[in-house]
């Protein structure tokens, strides 16, 4: 489950440029 924290969230910061308010 931590690695795929770890994916999530870098996931999450790169979409958080383009806005990942909506993937949440």
């Amino acid at each position: 489950m931590l690695r795929n924290f770890c994916e999530k969230n870098l996931i999450r910061l790169e979409l958080n440029q383009e806005g990942y308010s909506s993937l949440w």
